[in-house]
C-alpha cells in the first residue's frame, strides 16, 4: 500500500502576514535574537524572595488615538535579600526600606 501524496495548497506563499515566503529571513533573525536574550538571562544572579501581597490593580489608560480605557494590571509586592541587604519591589520600582 502506497502512502498518500502530500499536496501543497495552490495559494501557498500568498498568505498575508508574517508567514509569507518573502519574509523568510526575518524569522531566523528573530529566533537568533531571542536565543541570545535567553542566554543572557540565564546568567542573571538569583535570590530567594517572599511575596508579601498580590492582587490586581485597576488603571486608566489612553491610547495614541486618544481613546480612554480601564483595565487591570498585576500588583505584586515582594521582598528579597542580597548580601544581607533586604529590598522590596512593587509596581516595577525598586525600594529599599
Amino acid at each position: 500500500m502506497s502512502e498518500p501524496e502530500a499536496r501543497v495548497p495552490e495559494d501557498w506563499g500568498k498568505a498575508k502576514g508574517a508567514c509569507r515566503r518573502s519574509d523568510g529571513p526575518v524569522l531566523p533573525g528573530v529566533i537568533v535574537y531571542k536565543m541570545g536574550e535567553v542566554r543572557r538571562a540565564a546568567r542573571w544572579p538569583s535570590a530567594q524572595g517572599c511575596i508579601v501581597r498580590s492582587g490586581l490593580r485597576t488603571v486608566d489608560s489612553k491610547t495614541a488615538g486618544g481613546t480612554r480605557g480601564r483595565g487591570n494590571v498585576p500588583d505584586v509586592r515582594y521582598v528579597f535579600s542580597v548580601d544581607g541587604v533586604q529590598s522590596g519591589r512593587s509596581d516595577g520600582k525598586t525600594s529599599t526600606p
